[in-house]
């Protein structure tokens, strides 16, 4: 699909397509209000991107033009809270203890965020 215009992509990345014509006016009113260094698009799909990541069922998205009015890209991601369990934190001293000094720097949260794989 050839996307022709920067509405067009954002409907491409976007997973709830409803209410095309409202998305149409919501996004001409956001590329009008938070456009000014030009990267308004670009900061969208990458929210678009990372908000599908965490929920991934389009049901459960509001409707393009809410999300838009809302400024809905600009929320935070949800801080994930490793909390290693007994047995990771055996299997991360056992890890520490078999690589001596070359595991110096890496945290029981990133080790456990590793085993879990864990973004």
């Amino acid at each position: 699909m050839r996307v022709s215009e920067p509405f067009d992509e954002f409907w491409a990345a976007y997973p709830l397509k409803k209410n095309k014509q409202g998305a149409r006016d919501a996004f001409r009113w956001a590329m009008q209000h938070f456009n000014e260094d030009g990267q308004l698009l670009g900061r969208l799909t990458a929210a678009i991107a990372w908000q599908h990541r965490e929920q991934p069922e389009a049901r459960f998205w509001p409707y393009p033009d809410k999300w838009l009015l809302k400024e809905r890209w600009t929320d935070e991601p949800i801080a994930v809270v490793i909390v290693p369990t007994a047995r990771e934190r055996s299997d991360y001293r056992q890890w520490c203890f078999s690589l001596g000094p070359n595991a110096a720097g890496v945290s029981i949260e990133d080790f456990v965020k590793r085993q879990r794989r864990i973004a």
